[in-house]
């Protein structure tokens, strides 16, 4: 919320505050919906197993994924990486 103290200190942000406000709803979506981010942001479809780990980094300090070699792990870490770096978690 804009303070009349921060509109004095900040005055270009009064008049943003609507504009604000679905972007910051957008970021709360995503914090706990990283399959969402995934699909919407990076434009990245994951597999059914990739978006079952992905769920479960929200939830879970720790997870270990046991599969085969070229199924996806490191494509589902990176998402994963830019997921956190951008704040969302």
């Amino acid at each position: 919320m804009v303070t009349e103290q921060t509109a004095q200190i900040w005055p270009d942000l009064s008049p943003n505050i609507g504009e604000i406000a679905p972007q910051v709803a957008r970021i709360l979506h995503y914090r706990n919906n990283p399959v969402d981010f995934v699909t919407e942001v990076l434009g990245v479809v994951p597999e059914p197993y990739q978006a079952e780990v992905l769920n479960a980094i929200v939830t879970n300090d720790r997870i270990a994924v046991h599969t085969g070699h070229g199924v996806g792990k490191t494509a589902c870490a990176s998402c994963n990486l830019v997921h956190l770096l951008l704040g969302t978690m």
